[in-house]
């Protein structure tokens, strides 16, 4: 119970600072979802189904080793996440979980191992030089093709490894899990 003007207030204050109710977005559909996957580097083409099909944001895709992708199990853990090339704790407790996922988000992940070899901690996701991806550095520079409507704000860089398309407004892993209709009218 709120005891005088402040903690009136305060409590006031909590009220309005809690998270709204979560929108039900519409998911992409695969054909949209397989067509971002074929935009972007081989290297990194991964990512995206992680993000569509198991819904795991960027760090968590970053930072997602071997030993947690149980295929047997056919299950994800999630316990950490990739921050400035550094497996780091998930900001919360809440944040980690066991993901069950499908044989399309497994054959990813095991097409890209075939490919690429684990990089240090058995990181899925490296960089050409087999290292932890810097997550700050993702941009539309290694898409194979530019998105349309789309110019790219600096030329590529090949001290850039990395800028997989979910920087790009219109193709981010959120947009895959949480789109919205359009409205018609």
């Amino acid at each position: 119970m709120p005891s005088g003007p402040r903690q009136s207030r305060i409590a006031a204050g909590r009220a309005h600072a809690q998270h709204p109710a979560a929108r039900p977005g519409t998911p992409l559909p695969a054909a949209a979802v397989s067509a971002i996957a074929d935009a972007i580097a081989p290297r990194y083409e991964v990512t995206v189904w992680l993000a569509a099909g198991a819904g795991l944001r960027e760090g968590e895709a970053l930072g997602l080793t071997v030993p947690r992708a149980e295929f047997l199990a056919r299950r994800l853990v999630i316990i950490e996440q990739m921050q400035n090339r550094q497996l780091s704790p998930l900001k919360t407790k809440a944040s980690a979980r066991v993901i069950p996922v499908d044989d399309l988000v497994l054959n990813a992940i095991t097409a890209h191992m075939q490919r690429w070899a684990p990089g240090p901690h058995q990181l899925l996701v490296t960089n050409r030089l087999g290292q932890p991806v810097q997550r700050n550095s993702f941009g539309d520079g290694h898409l194979r093709e530019p998105v349309p409507g789309r110019q790219r704000a600096r030329p590529r860089r090949a001290r850039r490894d990395v800028r997989p398309c979910w920087r790009a407004p219109d193709v981010r892993p959120a947009a895959i899990m949480n789109a919205q209709p359009q409205a018609s009218g």
